[in-house]
């Protein structure tokens, strides 16, 4: 996913304007490699259905579209049932709980490499309420996003 390629290759662009040998340069760039290829094996969606596949992609994409498990089963012509039964024997996670992190993440990202103010960032994240948005927020980080920034 962009983000966490973003996280990757921020970190490593800062460890490379802070070398000061170039005989650590073969060292980073294993170390690179390595993480890279550990992100994606991570995050990889290989052993998922395509169904499962083209739902997570739908949801990466725009996390301000109405996400919601019948509007994905609408999208691909599926049943709710059958999606979210799918979705969690896949995932191992309800739809609706990859969604709320998927949103979340960006969330933090927002909250740590911009000024904007939160009401703009829980809209961009696809949550229209502020207030449920906290709430959301809170559950899965333990702060409120205002902590958060801090």
């Amino acid at each position: 996913h962009p983000l966490q390629l973003h996280e990757i290759s921020s970190f490593y662009a800062k460890k490379i304007e802070l070398l000061t040998s170039e005989t650590a340069i073969p060292f980073l760039a294993q170390d690179m490699i390595r993480k890279y290829t550990l992100l994606v094996r991570k995050y990889s969606f290989n052993n998922y259905s395509l169904l499962i596949r083209k739902s997570i992609a739908h949801i990466n994409h725009d996390l301000t579209e109405d996400l919601s498990l019948k509007a994905q089963a609408d999208l691909f012509s599926v049943t709710p049932s059958y999606l979210s039964h799918l979705f969690k024997k896949e995932t191992g996670m309800a739809l609706s709980n990859y969604v709320n992190q998927q949103r979340i993440n960006h969330a933090k990202y927002l909250l740590t490499t911009t000024d904007l103010q939160i009401q703009q960032i829980a809209h961009d994240c696809g949550f229209m309420d502020i207030c449920y948005f906290s709430k959301i927020f809170k559950k899965y980080t333990g702060v409120t996003p205002s902590e958060y920034r801090k």
